[in-house]
């Protein structure tokens, strides 16, 4: 049976560029070989939706560290918290957001060609359950940010679940419209699409009408989704006051 990167499927399309699997692959291999020379043991990505953001998880994956996404819409101290209460002693982001932390280390490094920085940071990890291999945190919106710790069995077992049940569906293309901190997305947004074979067109949140935690732009999202032609989107419902969900 023919894999998708023998293939030459697309696995990322971020809009302007697109990544086949086995080109994928070559990035993952390439961010988690430096991950594992540097004795990363907890990293932490501070991204927007991106190619990027694909290969950090991967590459954490593939080199056996804890992957801790933070949302981007998180204040510098709900930072702060989450990666000093899962114990990050690696960080990347982009170059100007790198300036939060002037003490810590910098270096300046490519991943799936967009220029960012990775900082090291004095850490040690706290104790944490056998199999933990994500760490995500809460919105944080009604207090302090709390983190759980997944299992990587557990997500792939996930994953796989959701291939099967929606394997009927034939999709081939999914439109990532949340943020991939955000678990949902993260698993049913990533993980199964390309545990099938399928592409994942990843843009900036910005560019889909989503700015911070709330606002929202409808007819930007619509134009987009018109102009991409996704087989599937994963929508949150509306609470619209003390009303019902819409």
């Amino acid at each position: 049976m023919t894999t998708a990167a023998e293939a030459g499927v697309v696995a990322i399309d971020d809009g302007q560029r697109r990544w086949t699997y086995a080109e994928l692959d070559d990035e993952v291999a390439l961010l988690a070989g430096r991950l594992q020379a540097q004795g990363t043991r907890v990293f932490a990505t501070l991204l927007d939706n991106s190619p990027a953001w694909v290969v950090a998880d991967l590459a954490a994956s593939q080199a056996g560290v804890v992957h801790v996404p933070l949302p981007v819409f998180f204040s510098p101290e709900q930072i702060g918290h989450a990666l000093g209460a899962a114990g990050a002693d690696t960080v990347l982001t982009l170059p100007a957001v790198s300036a939060r932390w002037p003490q810590a280390p910098a270096s300046e490094c490519t991943v799936a060609g967009q220029a960012l920085s990775t900082l090291r940071l004095p850490a040690a990890a706290p104790p944490m359950p056998a199999g933990t291999a994500k760490i995500t945190f809460t919105s944080g919106t009604t207090g302090t940010p709390k983190g759980v710790c997944l299992d990587a069995d557990v997500m792939r077992k996930v994953a796989r679940g959701l291939v099967q049940a929606m394997e009927p569906l034939d999709i081939r293309r999914h439109l990532c419209a949340l943020p991939f901190a955000v678990l949902l997305e993260n698993i049913a947004g990533l993980m199964a699409p390309l545990l099938r074979g399928a592409t994942c067109v990843t843009l900036p949140l910005q560019q889909l009408g989503l700015g911070g935690s709330s606002s929202f732009d409808a007819a930007r999202f619509h134009a987009v989704v018109v102009a991409q032609r996704p087989h599937s989107v994963i929508l949150l419902r509306r609470c619209c006051g003390s009303g019902p969900a819409t």
